[in-house]
């Protein structure tokens, strides 16, 4: 009987904990699982500027990249807000009795009203170039480029460039400042008008260089594949 109880202990220790099937099922789950778990870093591997929309895209127009023009565009607001800031300061700094001993009581409070006066124009226009700056964008789809020229207040103008219409591209980028700072222009000769589009305080100018280059190749090739297969006219594709 003890022979016996020793044996039964055995084969109860050797005995799986699950069946076989559970364990067939529990391999075939584990690669689903590591797969879920991989999903997020292929997310992360795959974004670009696809998912961004604009208005007046076209049905399957997609945005590949976009910019706006270089930031060198608003130092000259810049500097023009510190002087007039500057100069705003020193007459605050300069004491009333100096000022009236020079002008009379009328002429100082007019030069104060025309000081606060400029002082809002400046503040005012600084403020119009920067949001200006954000809204006035250069887009690169994979049928054209769309140039939207927009102010804020009273002004909007949307030019686009058919891909097909491009017959060259040329950059310039000249002087140390360029350079430095890695902006330029985009020359594009067109091919119908026989006109030239110039796209000025470009940054990275050589990457849209490329990237247009690549993308007008890809939209030939692709136009010249849909020429090719599409069907005879007068035939029937049910036949």
């Amino acid at each position: 009987m003890a022979f016996l109880s020793v044996f039964n202990m055995d084969t109860d220790f050797v005995k799986p904990v699950k069946s076989y099937e559970d364990i067939e099922l529990a391999m075939e789950e584990l690669p689903k699982k590591q797969e879920l778990s991989e999903t997020p870093r292929k997310l992360d591997a795959t974004v670009d500027n696809t998912n961004k929309n604009f208005k007046g895209q076209q049905k399957n127009e997609v945005v590949h990249s976009f910019t706006r023009r270089h930031w060198i565009v608003l130092v000259p607001s810049f500097i023009n807000l510190i002087l007039v800031i500057g100069c705003f300061v020193f007459l605050l700094s300069i004491s009333k009795n100096s000022l009236t001993s020079v002008f009379s009581t009328f002429a100082y409070k007019v030069t104060a009203i025309l000081s606060l006066g400029i002082l809002t124009y400046f503040f005012h226009r600084f403020f119009d170039k920067v949001f200006n700056y954000y809204i006035q964008i250069l887009v690169v789809t994979n049928f054209r480029i769309v140039i939207l020229d927009q102010t804020l207040f009273f002004y909007s103008q949307r030019d686009s460039i058919d891909l097909n219409q491009i017959q060259d591209i040329g950059v310039q980028r000249g002087g140390i400042i360029k350079t430095i700072l890695n902006y330029g222009e985009l020359t594009i000769s067109l091919s119908t008008s026989h006109a030239t589009k110039v796209l000025r305080c470009v940054p990275n100018p050589e990457y849209f260089f490329r990237k247009i280059n690549k993308i007008k190749r890809e939209y030939i090739t692709q136009r010249r594949i849909e020429k090719n297969v599409s069907p005879i006219p007068g035939t029937n594709d049910s036949q």
